[in-house]
């Protein structure tokens, strides 16, 4: 039962601090285009490949929806397969550091995270943006 009960804490804590993720990126300039309209914090490597870098900052870029997901030019999450493409040349080119992340961590798992330590991390990022890298 205690196995559980920490599970569940892991659980609140992580869904906790990716509320202050999604808040720390509302409204942040779109890493391609600029805009800040409905931009939210895209993950370099995917939630689901590495828990220990899904509060990351360097595993974090602001996007609009378009270049997130709708743009069949370029965007992180397109249907179109030469869209994503274009997206891991842009970012290679654009965020070098991100990108490498990327090609070392895509394969990281099985790390323990402390979900706690990034929410009040992120909360304090929100609350004092003079400490933001």
């Amino acid at each position: 039962m205690a196995k559980k009960k920490h599970a569940q804490n892991s659980i609140y804590w992580r869904n906790k601090a990716d509320k202050e993720v999604s808040k720390y990126y509302k409204g942040q300039p779109c890493a391609v285009c600029g805009t800040t309209y409905q931009t939210c914090g895209h993950h370099i490597v995917e939630r689901s490949l590495s828990a220990y870098l899904r509060h990351h900052i360097l595993n974090l870029i602001a996007l609009c929806p378009n270049h997130h997901k709708f743009s069949n030019d370029l965007a992180a999450h397109s249907k179109n397969p030469l869209a994503v493409k274009a997206w891991a040349a842009w970012l290679e080119a654009n965020w070098p550091t991100s990108y490498e992340l990327l090609e070392v961590y895509k394969h990281f798992r099985g790390e323990k995270v402390d979900y706690e330590y990034n929410y009040n991390s992120w909360k304090e990022m929100n609350e004092n943006p003079e400490t933001q890298p």
